[in-house]
């Protein structure tokens, strides 16, 4: 969702491990969210369920996509 919140994405996500790091990237005219967010969790086991349970999920009225390349 385009007015989606850092705060909206980290309650949804640290249900699954400890966020190290979040970076939710805004459109630099709007501000408003581009689509994505990245996630890194202190935990590689806590990304993958996190990825596992909330693919094809609703979050907020849109579609999530969990993206299963990692590194």
């Amino acid at each position: 969702h385009e007015e989606v919140q850092e705060d909206n994405i980290y309650d949804l996500l640290s249900k699954f491990g400890k966020i190290k790091n979040m970076h939710l990237n805004l459109d630099k005219h709007s501000g408003l969210a581009k689509g994505y967010c990245l996630i890194e969790y202190e935990k590689f086991e806590n990304a993958q369920k996190a990825v596992k349970f909330l693919d094809g999920r609703e979050f907020l009225g849109e579609v999530l996509q969990g993206r299963r390349r990692f590194s």
